[in-house]
């Protein structure tokens, strides 16, 4: 129904081959084929700490802290896990303050102390980036101790900036078995009001759209349906390589 009111507008509809199960296929296809010498690599490190003894540690600050919980306390899991969870390092305190604290050199040595990490334990230390102080630290500190260093990142987005450590160094290169989650470079999800969506289109130039269901909202804000629908549509004209994903509940999109 988009298209059809304003044929002109000339917008690249995202299709059901964007989301095809072969794309993922594909994509799984890659991370087995190029990645599965280092994930025999992590799966060897880490039985090899279990049949010795040791503990498997998590690591990862801001986002990454839940993969780093992922692991832990499962049922039928394995009991050896202990995740590194440092409240200012997570979000649900002050997420803007663990964007600040994560970037804190000298913090990793409190955390390593505290849980008792020992050599020839195993880390998993989560982070796109890879290059933030926490991270940086923990990863030299750990191979200086001889805890066997096992990073989750994302290389693409690693290399598309410097190390915000002294050393200048990333977590891939300190690791001793990197695996490449092949994300891109500064990827995000954003709500975005849709009276706001004509600037703010125009601002960011989005990669995807995913256009809800429209409906009347406050009449003194939006006015009528068909307001709303142009007001969406002048954000979308601002980004025109932006592919929109239309609601099939929606009967104004997908009609």
């Amino acid at each position: 129904e988009f298209l059809r009111l304003y044929p002109s507008a000339n917008i690249p509809v995202a299709t059901e081959r964007d989301f095809e199960k072969s794309r993922r296929k594909r994509f799984i296809s890659r991370i087995a084929t190029e990645q599965a010498d280092n994930i025999e690599n992590a799966a060897r490190a880490v039985a090899d700490t279990l049949e010795n003894g040791g503990r498997i540690h998590t690591f990862g600050t801001g986002h990454s802290h839940m993969l780093a919980e992922e692991l832990f306390y499962r049922a039928g899991g394995l009991v050896k896990i202990q995740p590194i969870l440092d409240p200012p390092l997570m979000l649900h305190i002050s997420a803007s303050e663990s964007t600040i604290a994560e970037r804190v050199e000298g913090v990793a040595q409190n955390l390593f102390n505290e849980y008792g990490i020992k050599e020839n334990d195993v880390i998993v230390i989560i982070s796109n980036s890879g290059r933030n102080g926490v991270i940086v630290d923990m990863a030299l500190l750990c191979k200086e101790k001889g805890v066997k260093t096992i990073a989750l990142t994302n290389l693409k987005h690693t290399y598309s900036g410097e190390s915000r450590h002294k050393s200048g160094k990333r977590l891939c290169e300190i690791a001793d078995v990197v695996l490449d989650n092949f994300g891109c470079v500064g990827d995000a999800c954003i709500e975005v009001d849709e009276a706001s969506a004509q600037h703010v289109f125009g601002a960011i130039r989005p990669d995807y759209m995913i256009l809800t269901n429209l409906f009347r909202d406050q009449l003194d804000r939006y006015g009528e349906v068909t307001h709303t629908l142009n007001a969406v549509k002048s954000g979308v004209e601002a980004s025109p390589q932006t592919a929109l994903c239309l609601n099939a509940d929606c009967s104004l999109t997908s009609s």
